[in-house]
């Protein structure tokens, strides 16, 4: 496969107030946070995949880090936000089937039930 790197050509729509529920089941672990701010960088990134990369079916490991590194730019640590960020665009990658769920934009949601009906307790 060639190793080139394609830039998406798309327009980023303003992210609106999306739904963040307590819990997160991904695959078998539930993810929880003490700030909310981690579960929402997660949407986020979920959104952020979608909206540039979801018509993308192939990406290179150097378009990536260079990407997945853009989120760390200009900081000295690594936060909640930006970790959680980072986390929805590979929970995004993996899960292209979340964009056709409803309602539009509730990710977490749509990923908990996904992952309670494959893994059920």
């Amino acid at each position: 496969m060639p190793d080139q790197q394609v830039t998406p050509n798309v327009t980023i729509e303003p992210l609106t107030e999306m739904p963040i529920p307590e819990c997160v089941q991904i695959g078998h672990t539930f993810v929880t946070s003490d700030d909310q701010e981690f579960l929402q960088a997660i949407q986020w990134g979920i959104q952020a995949h979608f909206d540039c990369y979801s018509t993308q079916k192939q990406i290179s490991e150097r378009t990536m880090l260079e990407e997945f590194l853009e989120t760390f730019e200009d900081e000295q640590e690594i936060d909640e936000w930006q970790l959680g960020f980072l986390f929805g665009r590979v929970v995004g990658m993996l899960n292209p089937e979340l964009r056709e769920g409803k309602p539009a934009g509730a990710w977490l949601e749509l990923l908990s039930h996904k992952c309670a009906r494959c893994y059920p307790k």
